[in-house]
């Protein structure tokens, strides 16, 4: 959005509409349109703060300024204010500070709507300050072209959404001539910037009009730090100029660029003023605190890490080929390359080596990636991937291993062959026996278990338990690991395990038949009495529905107005509150009744006559303030109210409809609010 300066804003919350509307950016990114700020109204010498034109609709913006700060604005259009609880009360005929702008803005909507061939929505914003916090619209009003805000980016963003809703959007042309009628002395806009916010192209639109053209860079949305107001920008020729612009206009445009600079303060001029500022609320209210500063930007930059996905891959390491063994029956004491740990072999006191590369006629087969990897495992390699010879004793009792790791050097200095990937190991069981020569192997491979092996004598023996090998495929993957062994002696831990949960299980059970033994004697507690609902009192022929009713011993705390601060000099005794719901000539009608009690008759009459002034206060609704009416609840604006003295305690009443706006003269909400003088509290 392209941001235009023409007269000063008369407003003081004019400085955060400009701020919102810069906000949105250039182009057409956000919202597009051009926003010209500072307008005067037609047949007039009122200043309208803003005029938005946006490809799908123009918003007229009119600042309010309010006596204080709020954090929260009861806002109808056609009602009164409430600040905070507070009413806004004026000393004039308007009903709240918004009816002149209201009739300004009607005169600015008019004009858009009498221009020829420009049929588009048109909305009104209505941005009060200088500050608050939440502003509350009916919801019926919320549904017409008219917007009650404080000016944010995102409230002035959703207001530019909402309200500009056209079926078609403005093209160039029509954009030309709306600025042209809201703001005749300013440069026109050329095709180009236009366009670049978002209006639509026009063909037919005629080459040369009066009026210099300017471009993207003639009038700049801000001016910021890092370039001066006083350089101005420079105008372009219009399309059907031959030289430069007048320099008068040069000095026009660098006088507009100047006073858009958003960093210097401007003073307030209340004879352009579009709202009378003569509503105060009464009482006046507390001075509120210091305005929140906003947040100063930290010095310190973040450091950007590359993420994870951006990291180089690490390539799957690769095997090197080992040198031979110096002898085949012999583990090597070098290391492999691809091996980062020594594997430990399951026999007590053995130590494991890595070994050394087959002999020269053993085939290699190529492995997968899959059977790669750039760290240790964790887990024992599989038969296939594997060539770890154990090392013992001569005289140690040997036992058969249980996992195929590996396999030993066969007695007759042979060196097993390594299995080929995609093969199942095969084991054999040898019984333990002692003697002096040389080992007995504990594990064998696929290779070795498909041929006989040969003993020390040089005679051909069959393993005790063998199982033929499959021919492996072409270049597959290595088959998982199976376990076949099982260890031959569990340990006593293992061993107890059982008994240890069935004596946990049968503990359970004694317990649970003694619990159901032993508390099925007691009697059942008596049912809780049921509530019966009390049925609705008729007082003067209205019937009154009870919706919420209690008691406090405090009154201040649940006042509002001069009633609160007459209250909190001296407390009632007791307070009883009350709400019913009530049906007068097919209506629903909210009623709030309260009792208060003092001490004396005196302060009871003192206290009921500020609370019968207008604009005094009023005791907060109970079923309001704990939240049990339906949604909507009730705000009790514009309620008919009427008391009653009792001695030494007073009763206040308010009606009003929960179906739509209430006037305090209604004859209905009268008869309401008399049938709530006389209904006895619950």
């Amino acid at each position: 959005m392209r941001t235009i300066r023409l007269a000063r804003q008369p407003s003081v919350v004019s400085a955060d509409i400009r701020a919102a509307l810069a906000s949105l950016g250039r182009g057409e990114m956000v919202v597009g349109g051009v926003a010209l700020v500072g307008v005067r109204a037609p047949d007039g010498d009122e200043v309208v703060d803003a005029v938005v034109v946006l490809p799908r609709g123009v918003l007229v913006v009119v600042g309010v300024d309010l006596p204080d700060p709020a954090m929260r604005l009861t806002a109808p259009l056609h009602g009164q204010w409430r600040s905070d609880g507070w009413p806004l009360v004026g000393d004039g005929d308007s009903v709240n500070p918004a009816t002149e702008a209201l009739a300004l803005a009607d005169r600015v909507a008019t004009r858009v709507r009498a221009l020829p061939d420009i049929d588009t929505a048109v909305g009104t914003v209505i941005a009060v300050g200088p500050y608050v916090d939440t502003v509350e619209q009916p919801a019926a009003e919320l549904a017409g072209p008219v917007r009650v805000l404080y000016p944010t980016p995102t409230t002035m963003l959703a207001a530019t959404v909402s309200l500009a809703l056209a079926d078609r959007s403005l093209t160039v042309g029509q954009a030309r001539r709306l600025v042209r009628a809201l703001a005749p002395s300013v440069p026109e806009p050329n095709e180009e910037t236009l366009a670049a916010e978002g209006f639509v192209g026009d063909p037919a639109m005629p080459a040369g009009e009066p009026g210099p053209a300017w471009s993207a860079s003639a009038l700049p949305t801000t001016v910021g730090p890092d370039r001066p107001a006083s350089q101005g920008p420079r105008p372009e020729p219009a399309a059907g100029d031959d030289g430069e612009a007048d320099p008068a206009d040069r000095a026009d445009h660098a006088d507009q660029s100047s006073r858009s600079n958003p960093y210097q303060p401007e003073p307030h001029h209340p004879e352009h003023a579009t709202t009378t500022e003569h509503f105060r609320t009464e009482p006046p209210a507390i001075p509120p605190g210091p305005r929140p500063a906003a947040a100063a930007p930290s010095d310190v930059q973040g450091t950007t890490m590359p993420a994870g996905d951006d990291a180089e891959p690490v390539p799957p390491a690769t095997r090197e080929p080992r040198p031979p063994a110096e002898h085949p029956g012999t583990a090597s004491t070098e290391p492999a390359p691809d091996r980062a740990a020594t594997v430990q072999s399951s026999t007590p006191g053995h130590r494991a080596t890595t070994p050394g590369a087959p002999s020269a006629r053993h085939l290699s087969r190529p492995e997968s990636p899959a059977a790669r990897t750039s760290t240790p495992p964790k887990d024992p390699p599989a038969s296939g991937q594997s060539d770890v010879r154990t090392e013992r004793p001569a005289r140690d009792v040997h036992t058969a291993a249980t996992s195929p790791k590996g396999a030993e050097p066969h007695p007759g200095n042979q060196a097993p062959e390594p299995s080929v990937p995609g093969e199942h190991p095969v084991t054999e069981t040898t019984t333990p026996v002692e003697h002096p020569g040389p080992p007995a192997p504990a594990v064998a491979t696929a290779a070795t278990a498909a041929r006989p092996a040969t003993a020390p004598g040089g005679e051909p023996t069959t393993p005790s338990a063998t199982r033929p090998a499959a021919p492996p495929g072409p270049l597959a993957a290595p088959a998982p690991p199976h376990q076949t062994g099982k260890p031959q002696r569990l340990s006593a831990a293992t061993r107890w395990l059982p008994l240890a949960a069935i004596a946990l299980l049968l503990g359970l059970v004694v317990l649970a038949i003694v619990l159901a033994t032993s508390g099925g004697n007691e009697p059942p507690p008596p049912p809780p009495p049921t509530a019966t609902e009390t049925p609705a009192p008729a007082v003067h022929g209205v019937e009154l529905t009870p919706r919420a009713s209690g008691t406090a011993p405090r009154c201040s705390a649940h006042t509002t107005g001069d009633l609160q601060a007459t209250l909190q000099g001296g407390e009632c005794t007791a307070l009883r509150r009350a709400s019913f719901e009530a049906v007068v000539q097919g209506r629903r009608a909210a009623i709030s009744v309260a009792v208060l009690s003092f001490p004396d008759e005196r302060r009871a009459e003192e206290v009921r006559r500020i609370a019968d002034t207008p604009g005094g206060g009023a005791v907060v609704d109970l079923a309001t303030q704990t939240d049990q009416w339906p949604p909507p609840a009730p705000t009790f604006a514009g309620a008919a109210y009427t008391s009653k003295p009792g001695g030494t305690s007073i009763r206040l009443v308010q009606a009003c409809w929960l179906d739509g706006p209430s006037r305090p003269n209604d004859p209905d909400l009268a008869r309401a609010a008399d049938a709530g003088l006389a209904v006895p509290l619950p």
